[in-house]
């Protein structure tokens, strides 16, 4: 899991670099911000996509762990769900066959999961951290209260959303709505320090 943080780590790095772009055709050239502002919505929008990402790689090894016998079940994947057809293979199969198979199921399964929002997020971790009180730890972790990370985490989903789902134009307008760079730098900055904290807490990680 910990190449998996890594790789999340770069991700974000590269997110980060974007930064310098702005700032160079801001200020070298001149160019109004409100032009640049695609470059904002491109940072958000892969901030939430590189976490989201985390998330899925580590539900899905954590699940896999589980089901192939090596880690006890938490009570979410006891009542996970398994095809008549994939649990027919499995009865012949060797330990390699079987994570393959087993691997494709838990896949299809999480394809059709977000893990973004603060109650997506909990569901999610649910498979492999029994923790009861999962906001209360992370929020502690991040340095902000429960009500704050949650209500951060929701803002800047659904900020995503708006640029995604709907062009970032407003009900009321044709206009294109506005997103400044401390707004941006805040949510990357978020979204890697609840990484961060889950890594560490619900995994274990010694990052």
């Amino acid at each position: 899991m910990l190449a998996k943080w890594n790789s999340f780590k770069r991700h974000i790095e590269d997110i980060r670099r974007v930064d310098h772009i702005y700032d160079h055709l801001v200020n070298q050239f001149n160019l109004p911000s409100a032009d640049l502002c695609d470059l904002l919505r491109i940072q958000l929008v892969n901030a939430v996509s590189a976490f989201d990402w985390l998330m899925h790689e580590y539900i899905h090894a954590g699940i896999m762990k589980q089901l192939m016998g090596n880690a006890p079940m938490t009570s979410k994947v006891k009542v996970f769900s398994i095809d008549a057809d994939t649990y027919s293979q499995l009865a012949t199969l060797d330990a390699i066959e079987k994570y393959e198979i087993l691997s494709v199921r838990v896949s299809s399964v999480l394809r059709t999961m977000s893990f973004q929002s603060p109650e997506k997020i909990k569901d999610g971790l649910s498979y492999i951290w029994e923790e009861p009180h999962k906001w209360q730890l992370l929020s502690q972790e991040c340095g902000l209260s429960e009500k704050d990370l949650r209500d951060k985490v929701k803002r800047y989903v659904e900020r995503r959303n708006q640029i995604v789902h709907e062009a970032d134009i407003g009900f009321d307008s044709e206009d294109r709505r506005e997103l400044e760079v401390g707004v941006v730098k805040d949510g990357i900055d978020l979204f890697f320090s609840l990484a961060y904290a889950i890594s560490k807490l619900a995994l274990g990680l010694q990052i």
